[in-house]
């Protein structure tokens, strides 16, 4: 009888909380759509701009970089379902799920992010063509998106380790190295490197630097807390 109660109330808080992850499913999905619905139409108003000759080559910059707003939806996802097994696998004390999840993830986010921002690039004259015909223009967005789709990559493993972080109940320390990393490290290449070479190439390098930077970073954070975390959890148990 005791049993059949814990059992009940176990089945009872899976279903809650399976409800609960739907719901903020839901409202992630609504968030990427007004996103999505953002971008078109910030693109329309570039686009209309550039036939009006209104708008520069740095607003020419702002309108590809929305594309990056794509590639990130994709890494996204994989991130915040990196976080979701974790902490599911953490709870149930499944020491080599939680690895398999991450390094899953990881491959997952990396060929995802590779095929999609190559095709961005690979397609970048047609896509900037939406906004001007300018061959200068073009070879300037084209630049741009070359470090930064085509490496996009790195963002996304930048982001899955602080995603396993936070499934195992840790978020503050990964949140200020991925502000360290990605925030500090273009501060001091803007004024620091940026200023002896200026160049979109040595501007726009700074976004993979950057990534790089963070990842090593969170690499080293998540060894120790990996560690730590796993020496506190009781020996794995069997599969039912």
């Amino acid at each position: 009888m005791l049993q059949h109660e814990e059992t009940m109330r176990t089945l009872e808080n899976e279903v809650t909380k399976t409800y609960q992850e739907m719901q903020n499913y839901g409202k992630q999905y609504v968030q990427g759509q007004k996103k999505v619905h953002a971008n078109e139409l910030a693109y329309r108003s570039v686009s209309q701009k550039f036939a009006e000759g209104m708008v520069s080559v740095i607003e020419l910059q702002t309108a590809a970089n929305n594309l990056l707003g794509f590639l990130y939806v994709s890494v996204n996802a994989v991130t915040q379902a990196c976080m979701s097994f974790t902490s599911q696998n953490y709870g149930a004390g499944r020491k080599k799920r939680m690895d398999r999840v991450l390094l899953e993830c990881m491959l997952l986010s990396v060929v995802s992010a590779l095929i999609l921002g190559s095709s961005a690039y690979l397609f970048g004259p047609e896509i900037l063509r939406i906004y001007t015909t300018d061959p200068a223009v073009i070879a300037c967005g084209m630049e741009i998106m070359l470090y930064t789709t085509v490496t996009y990559f790195l963002c996304g493993l930048m982001d899955l380790f602080p995603g396993a972080l936070r499934g195992m109940g840790h978020s503050a320390v990964p949140m200020i190295l991925s502000v360290i990393g990605t925030v500090g490290t273009r501060i001091v290449w803007i004024y620091g490197i940026f200023p002896q070479h200026r160049s979109l190439k040595i501007l726009f390098i700074s976004y993979p630097a950057s990534w790089i930077i963070t990842i090593v970073m969170q690499v080293v954070c998540y060894y120790f807390v990996r560690r730590s975390v796993y020496a506190k959890m009781p020996d794995e148990m069997q599969s039912i």
